[in-house]
């Protein structure tokens, strides 16, 4: 199993990479691949999802300048996702198609639960597109493994979390004990 290490928000800027190319040079020293993530979410505006759009195939880019075995994780509100799925979808289908075109990879985290269908549809279309992306799933939700069977019956690649935000019971484990018998299981 490969070690993997996560970028944090302060290193992975839009006009200033070199932080976070620094950061997945040295976990590549150090035998780990690296996952860029710029934290950003429930953008307002087109201008703002596009310029997040474009802050990831410039990293996309990037990485693959500089050799470095990374990739790179967003999510969807980031890319527009509350001004529209279709929206949302055409912008996840451009950083995709440039992770694609250099062989690289994208990986869709997984919001709050009110997301989480609408998540998982634009990533199977994404998916149907390209292997270059996968998704997020979060083990405390009871829907988690159903989940899992579905993005892996299309050949969707999976990584699995405990899970972040506060569900309610009636949708998500509740306990720490059966969130992680959920995720072992």
């Amino acid at each position: 199993m490969a070690r993997r290490a996560v970028g944090r928000n302060d290193l992975f800027r839009e006009k200033n990479l070199a932080p976070a190319i620094e950061a997945a040079r040295n976990c590549n020293r150090a035998g780990m691949s690296a996952s860029l993530d710029h934290l950003g979410e429930n953008v307002v505006t087109r201008d703002d999802a596009e310029r997040a759009r474009t802050s990831y195939t410039n990293a996309l880019d990037q990485i693959a300048a500089e050799a470095i075995d990374a990739n790179i994780s967003l999510k969807l509100t980031h890319l527009g996702l509350d001004l529209g799925d279709d929206f949302c979808a055409e912008q996840l289908r451009i950083v995709t198609r440039r992770a694609t075109e250099l062989e690289n990879f994208v990986r869709v985290d997984m919001e709050g639960a009110a997301y989480t269908d609408r998540t998982l549809q634009i990533v199977k279309q994404a998916s149907a597109e390209t292997d270059a992306v996968g998704t997020v799933i979060q083990a405390y939700l009871y829907r988690s493994e159903q989940d899992i069977r579905d993005l892996l019956s299309i050949g969707c690649r999976v990584r699995l979390v405990k899970g972040a935000y506060k569900e309610p019971s009636q949708i998500a484990f509740q306990a720490k004990k059966q969130v992680d018998a959920n995720s072992s299981s």
